[in-house]
Order: structure tokens, then C-alpha cells, then sequence
């Protein structure tokens, strides 16, 4: 494919098109494949050009942020992996550098003039006139954290990817066919009928024979061994209890409350109208036209605005960008119109409609968040001194028990514990990334000798001291014979259950009805769905039944699982539709559809070929740290 571009690079037309969504289709790649070992430095690269790590991160945390101003709460660095979210976010700009990289090697160019041209012509930077708002592409600017020659920058970037993009998509289409088969796929319904075979109670089955016990115990002999077992004494040092532990005194609270001060100031907010005017005259003609009774948003739709683009909200005096405007405003009296104000950019009539004074919280109700500032600041230095205190300690011969004692720290008992961090009745004793850790450290310890000391994830440390082993051993007949009767009858209520609903589709493939058959017993009835697409979950019906559905011709038969495996599912096909023929208006929105998924499927593949083409590369490890993961996770 990679020769088949370059080849055809010199004929294609350059079109200006978009290419924001299709660079952020470039998500559905995973990282895993693109590994082609470690880098230096660099975080990632694609060919010569790389990816830094402070760059993913300001991408990860834009995006980190995001989620939680939506969800209203920040993800976890595990549930961010967990999500796919970095391995979105890297995908994407390897992506973007590949395509970078082939404009290049193609030769594309954008002068400065075009990529200004583009800009002055985005609606997103134009008024209500289509005139291109200097305010309003800065104020855009303010809010992405961009300066002017960045977003230049990056405009020009997106308008090279775009040549090569826009060229190659421009003639996708899908096809009359695909468009019927799509639609036949997605909208043919079906109507079922069908009774449910409840699972039989397990007190209804006959016991096992003794000689059933034991030949199933003999053939499976291996699998009844008992879990090796461990005695620890665990030692931690956590930052919470650190944390908790720490004083600070009333002195320190008041520096720091001084020195960070301006935290806990709400500024003045204010509710602010303003109209835009070409020039101080029409602006003058404006105010006086409302001195003389007119009214302000009379004259501002006179003047070609809308509600919109007079209102500007709720403001603090910092959100303004121009200066002068944001002082003129917040000196303004609450309904009153100001004079003209000439601003960097533009002239304005102003008006403030209401004032939320400011106010500073005081060091009485921000004590609990000057304190956590503080104890978060020395909480390393804690740290380090409780573990070098506990090395002194364990060097002078001290156990951990004197230990812990002697400086407060938390200790855990454990009485026995397998490899899975459970105990003899099946509970967890220890939870979470560093109780994993702390497991596995038990089970690769010593009786009586020092184990290597753990850094946990909150930057604490754990001490594991293994006091005793209890071996796995094979347990006896008489030690397992109930489980073994238990597995023994489930397994025979399984193989009853399939043969009473394998029998019932047998009997309704040669003539009986589902009537018939539900009449023979108390516990089955007879139920009829409405009609459903192959992405509907009809009441009753678990999602491989409704697909077993599709499979089978009006009136055909199948035994499918219930819901949570609870018996089986009897079905018949009463009714098989058509999906209904696509209209002007329908088939121009599945067109649409299919056409965004190949032009996707077409880019991901092009990027799959340029990073083949040109080699790509992540550090790992950069990435575990970047992340706030623990190497071991």
C-alpha cells in the first residue's frame, strides 16, 4: 500500500477539508500494536519524529480533566488503563506524527497567507455578521492554553494531514448492495414465542452412590489438594496514617494560609451584557439613542446581535481577555450603560445586570485544607524518616512487634494466607495493588529471615516477617465427599435439564405446540415477545437466544441457556420480517453512517501501513511512570 501512495502522491488534489474527526478515529489502534521496543528519551516515535513525555502527558491530563468536569469526579490512573484512555490518546498522536511524516516525504507545503486565509474564513472565529472576531479566536486561544504561533502552527499541520486525508477519502461511497444488506442487517425483526425449562432443584436429584463418590474423587485425585498456607506479620507505613499522625501547629497554619492566600479568594463576579460596534461613532450614536430611552437589547439587535452575542454571563474580572473592557465592566454600577469603551480589539457598550460580591474564606473555615497542604508538603520527609527509623530498629536486632510499638505503626497478623491473599474461609485479607505485592512478597519469603522491604503506591513502605508454611497436601475421600456429592448432583441436574428442553424442540419439530407442551406442567407458560431487531433484549430473552433467532426461517426451533444460566429456553420463530425499504431521508443517514466507518476503516489502515513503513517505537516504562502506575501492576 505504502508504494501504491507514494507512486500516486503527485496527481492527487489537495482539498481543505476538516480533519480533526478523522485524526481522532485514529483511537481505535491499541498500543500493543505498534511495540517495537524501548526508546530513549522519547516517550514514543514514528519514523524521526518523536513524542515527549511532558506532550502525552499535557494530552492525558487535558483529557483526565475533561472526564471529571463531566463525571464529576477524576479518574484513577487504573481506570484510566482500564477505560483505554492512554493508549487512545498516544495512539492518536503517533497517528497524526505518521501522517506528518508522509506529508513530508510527499513534499506538501502551506504558506503562512493560506493557513491565515483558512483561519480569517472559519466560521468558529467569525461574529454574527461572518466577519472573522479577533476577541473571539483569542479568547479560544486563552482557553485551549495556546499562544497564536502554536495554534498557527498546528492549524498548518492539520491542513498538510489534510491533503493527504481529504484526497484519499474523497471517493468513498458506499454501495446500493451494502446499503440493503445494511439495512436488511439492522432493521429485519422477528417474533418469538417460547417457555422457559427451570433448572431442577438440587433436592430432587438422587444422592450420588458411594462408588460414584469415590470414583470421581480418584479420577480428579489432583484437584482436591489443600492451598499452601502462610503466617506473616505485616509492618506498613502508609501516608494516610502518616498523614493522619502528623501535627502541625497553629503558627505553621497561618504561614502557610498567608502564603497561599489568594486560594481562598472568591473574586467579585458580575453578570455582564455587552454590544459590539464597528466604531467609536456608531457606538456613540448607540449610547445615546439609550439615554434617550431606547432599550439596551432593542438597540443591540438594531445593531445586527442576538441574545447571545450580547450576553456574556457570569464573569469574573480575570475571565475577560481585553483589559480595559474587563476594567471598564467591573467598574460599572449594577443597570447602569457604560460610555463607550475602545477596547484592544473592538468598541463596546456595557452592562452589568447583577454583582456577586467577593469574599475570602477565612483561615478558621480553610483549616482542614491549609493543614492537608502542609501535612501533603513534609509527608515524604516523614516517611523517610519512619523507614530509616525502622531499618535502625531492625538492624539493632528489634521485632516488629517492639518495632511498631515503639513508633506507632500499624501492624497486620496474619494467621494463614494463600496465594490468591485469601484465608481458610475464602475472605481476602489483603486488597489492591500493594496488598498483591505484599502476597506475593509472603510467598516468595523465608521463616526468619528479613524480607526485602516493599514501596507501596502512596509512596509508604511494608515489611513482611514469614512466621510459619503449612504445606498443600492431598486432602482424603472423607475430607471432600460432600463437595464431590454436590458437583456430582449439579452435574446430573445439568444433563436433566438438556434432555427435558433437547425433548420439548423435538416434539415442536414434529407437529406439537408450545401450548401443548406448557399445559403438561404448572411451572412453564407460554410467551410471546413483540417484534425485535437483533439489538434488542425483549424481556425474558438473554442476548444469545435473540441472536440464535436470527439464525432460524419463520417457525424454526432452538434451546438456548436463560438468563444467568437458570434453565433452559425453548423458542420458536412466529413471525419473520422484512426490515421496512429505506426512504429518501433514512437511506441518505445509513449513507452517511457507512461512509464515516469506511473512510475510518480506510484511515486506520493507511496509518497501520505508514507506521509499518517508517517504524515506530514506545518506552514502556516512561509510560508506567508517567501514568502513576506501579511497575508491577
Amino acid at each position: 500500500m505504502m508504494e501504491a501512495i507514494r507512486k500516486g502522491a503527485s496527481s492527487w488534489i489537495v482539498k481543505l477539508l476538516v480533519i480533526v474527526p478523522l485524526i481522532l478515529a485514529f483511537a481505535v489502534w491499541g498500543i500493543e500494536d505498534m511495540l517495537r521496543g524501548g526508546t530513549y528519551g522519547a516517550l514514543a516515535t514514528v519514523g524521526d519524529r518523536k513524542i515527549e513525555g511532558e506532550q502525552f502527558q499535557n494530552s492525558y491530563n487535558e483529557q483526565i480533566n475533561l472526564i471529571a468536569r463531566q463525571g464529576g469526579r477524576r479518574l484513577t490512573p487504573q481506570e484510566a488503563v482500564r477505560f483505554g484512555i492512554p493508549n487512545q490518546i498516544l495512539s492518536r498522536m503517533m497517528g497524526t506524527l505518521a501522517v506528518e511524516e508522509h506529508a513530508e516525504d510527499l513534499g506538501l507545503a502551506l504558506s503562512d497567507d493560506a493557513v491565515a486565509r483558512e483561519i480569517f474564513s472559519d466560521p468558529n472565529f467569525q461574529d454574527s455578521n461572518g466577519n472573522f472576531d479577533r476577541a473571539r479566536l483569542n479568547g479560544l486561544l486563552a482557553q485551549a492554553q495556546l499562544s497564536e504561533a502554536a495554534f498557527v502552527q498546528q492549524r498548518k499541520q492539520a491542513e498538510l494531514r489534510d491533503q493527504i486525508t481529504g484526497s484519499m477519502l474523497a471517493g468513498v461511497v458506499p454501495s446500493k448492495t451494502l446499503l440493503d444488506l445494511t439495512n436488511q442487517f439492522q432493521n429485519a425483526t422477528r417474533k418469538v414465542r417460547f417457555i422457559t425449562v427451570p433448572a431442577p432443584k438440587l433436592e430432587t436429584i438422587a444422592a450420588p452412590t458411594d462408588e460414584e463418590v469415590k470414583s470421581y474423587f480418584e479420577e480428579r485425585k489432583a484437584s482436591f489438594k489443600t492451598q499452601e498456607y502462610r503466617k506473616a506479620t505485616v509492618l506498613q507505613i502508609t501516608a494516610a496514617d502518616v498523614s493522619k499522625a502528623m501535627k502541625v501547629s497553629d503558627e505553621d497554619l497561618q504561614k502557610q494560609y498567608d502564603a497561599t492566600k489568594a486560594q481562598y479568594v472568591t473574586p467579585e463576579r458580575r453578570t455582564i451584557e455587552q454590544i459590539v460596534f464597528p466604531s467609536e461613532e456608531a457606538a456613540q450614536k448607540a449610547k445615546a439613542e439609550i439615554d434617550g430611552g431606547k432599550d439596551f437589547m432593542d438597540v443591540a439587535k438594531a445593531s445586527g446581535a442576538n441574545e447571545n452575542d450580547v450576553k456574556l454571563g457570569v464573569r469574573a474580572q480575570s475571565d475577560l481577555i481585553d483589559s480595559t473592557i474587563a476594567d471598564a465592566a467591573f467598574a460599572l454600577e449594577k443597570d447602569k450603560v457604560s460610555d463607550p469603551v475602545k477596547g484592544n480589539f473592538t468598541t463596546v457598550l456595557l452592562r452589568v445586570t447583577d454583582i456577586a460580591a467577593g469574599e475570602t474564606k477565612p483561615l478558621s473555615d480553610a483549616k482542614d485544607q491549609v493543614r492537608e497542604q502542609i501535612v501533603q508538603q513534609r509527608l515524604p520527609e516523614e516517611i523517610q524518616r519512619l523507614h530509616d527509623l525502622v531499618d535502625e530498629r531492625k538492624l539493632a536486632g528489634n521485632t516488629t512487634d517492639e518495632i511498631a510499638k515503639e513508633l506507632g505503626l500499624k501492624t497486620i497478623p496474619i494467621a494463614a494466607i494463600d496465594r490468591q491473599g485469601r484465608d481458610p474461609d475464602g475472605k481476602r485479607v489483603l486488597d489492591g495493588a500493594d496488598g498483591t505485592r505484599t502476597v506475593g512478597q509472603i510467598f516468595e519469603g523465608i521463616v526468619g529471615v528479613e524480607s526485602a522491604v516493599i514501596e507501596r503506591t502512596d509512596g509508604g513502605y511494608t515489611w513482611v516477617d514469614v512466621l510459619d508454611i503449612t504445606p498443600p497436601r492431598d486432602q482424603t475421600l472423607e475430607e471432600v465427599k460432600g463437595d464431590i456429592a454436590t458437583a456430582l448432583k449439579q452435574q446430573k441436574a445439568d444433563a436433566d435439564l438438556r434432555k427435558t428442553a433437547d425433548e420439548f424442540a423435538e416434539r415442536i419439530k414434529k407437529g406439537e405446540t408450545l401450548d401443548a407442551i406448557a399445559a403438561t406442567s404448572e411451572v412453564l407458560s407460554v410467551v410471546e415477545t413483540d417484534a425485535f431487531k437483533r439489538t434488542d433484549t425483549p424481556a425474558g430473552l438473554p442476548r444469545p437466544a435473540v441472536a440464535r433467532a436470527f439464525t432460524l426461517a419463520n417457525g424454526g426451533v432452538a434451546v438456548s441457556a436463560a438468563a444467568g444460566n437458570q434453565g433452559r429456553i425453548v423458542l420458536q420463530v412466529s413471525e419473520v420480517a422484512a426490515a421496512p425499504k429505506l426512504t429518501d431521508e433514512t437511506r441518505e443517514q445509513l449513507r452517511s453512517a457507512l461512509q464515516q466507518q469506511q473512510r475510518t476503516d480506510i484511515v486506520a489502515q493507511y496509518i497501520v501501513d505508514l507506521q509499518a513503513a517508517y517504524g515506530t517505537s514506545i518506552d514502556q516504562n516512561q509510560l508506567v511512570r508517567l501514568l502513576g502506575l506501579d511497575q508491577t501492576q
